[in-house]
């Protein structure tokens, strides 16, 4: 046996389980699944036996996989994420043989909590935020959010939103990859989605916080630019003067003569407003 599964964990025969992959405390595989090499199997997990799930597969705890599900290599099943296999059971009605068939590309990521009603297909990357209820298919790399689930953006390969940077593009601040949209799909210019990680880029090295972090100072700079970039204009001085005439009409006539003295003929009037430069 090339694989691990607790003492808990059961195990049906005849099933398929890859090399390397782990099964964890009271986990179920039902007899006919077919798992791939170097998944992980939390507590209180279930396979199907008319499931598939391929390799480097990360199924958190309590997630149970029914049967006429897909899922593709390197996907991501948060906790207590729930997947279903018939949109409208009944107790009496018996619909073994007509199980809906979902579909999860490859690295997929569904959120905690999240709910996925059958016979969607979730695109290749896209990232379903905890909580979020699919019912329609997804695009390659689209953020998902809400019930029901709403498009709110596009995610990097390792999983950060993608926003224009200064000269337009779409790139990932952790891996430098960049992206392009074009009619209305989002594909990574650097690596093909088939393709594995370089191993570079498979291992962590700073938390999303700080990413984010970044990303906020990096738009304050920017701002920051353009404003400073910007022509001045001197029609904000011409407006000002003129508002300060008609605010006081006798701004222009000679000061009244003091006691004992008296005022030059021709002396002349009060300066008008101007803008400091």
């Amino acid at each position: 046996m090339d694989y691990f599964a607790h003492p808990t964990a059961i195990i049906d025969s005849p099933c398929e389980i890859g090399a390397g992959t782990k099964i964890w405390h009271f986990a179920h595989i039902c007899a006919g699944a077919k798992i791939g090499a170097r998944c992980g199997f939390g507590q209180n997990t279930m396979v199907a036996g008319d499931a598939v799930v391929g390799d480097n597969v990360k199924v958190q705890n309590n997630v149970a996989i029914y049967g006429g599900t897909t899922i593709e290599n390197d996907v991501f099943l948060g906790p207590s994420c729930v997947l279903t296999n018939v949109t409208n059971p009944r107790s009496q009605v018996n619909r073994h043989s007509l199980y809906e068939r979902t579909l999860i590309r490859r690295g997929a990521t569904i959120g905690a909590n999240a709910t996925i009603v059958c016979g969607t297909t979730l695109g290749r990357y896209c990232f379903i935020a905890a909580g979020t209820v699919v019912a329609k298919d997804v695009p390659d790399y689209a953020l998902m959010v809400g019930v029901p689930a709403r498009q709110q953006g596009w995610m990097s390969r390792h999983g950060h939103r993608l926003k224009p940077g200064p000269d337009g593009s779409l790139r990932c601040p952790e891996s430098g990859y960049r992206y392009e949209l074009r009619d209305g799909a989002l594909r990574c210019l650097d690596l093909d989605e088939e393709a594995p990680l370089p191993a570079e880029f498979a291992v962590g090295k700073q938390v999303y916080d700080a990413f984010k972090t970044a990303s906020l100072i990096s738009t304050a700079r920017t701002s920051r630019s353009r404003l400073n970039s910007k022509p001045r204009s001197n029609a904000s001085c011409a407006t000002a003067s003129s508002s300060s005439a008609k605010k006081s009409p006798n701004s222009r006539l000679p000061l009244p003569s003091s006691p004992g003295r008296s005022t030059p003929s021709g002396s002349a009037p009060a300066p008008t407003p101007s803008c400091s430069r």
